[in-house]
């Protein structure tokens, strides 16, 4: 029903919010799932939580994250998961 925003534009947006917070070389995975539409005008929000911190066998420090990106009624447009390293 009429003109809607394309979801890699919204994966997009919570990529820009991941890559400013950890930084492009500290990402070692991101993936997202669609959940719904989007329309012109709608204002996005990106956020995510940490679920675990932890140590990989090579003595890298990684913090898995769970994402989303939501409008301002609060419908989530995706969900996501990333994992990165702290330095």
């Amino acid at each position: 029903d009429g003109t809607i925003i394309h979801g890699m534009y919204v994966m997009g947006v919570m990529g820009k919010m991941l890559s400013d917070w950890a930084g492009n070389k500290n990402i070692r995975k991101y993936g997202v799932n669609f959940k719904a539409m989007t329309k012109p005008g709608a204002v996005l929000t990106a956020g995510g939580e940490i679920k675990r911190k932890y140590e990989d066998d090579n003595g890298k420090k990684l913090i898995n994250l769970k994402l989303f990106v939501k409008d301002e009624t609060g419908d989530v447009k995706l969900d996501g998961k990333a994992v990165v390293e702290c330095e």
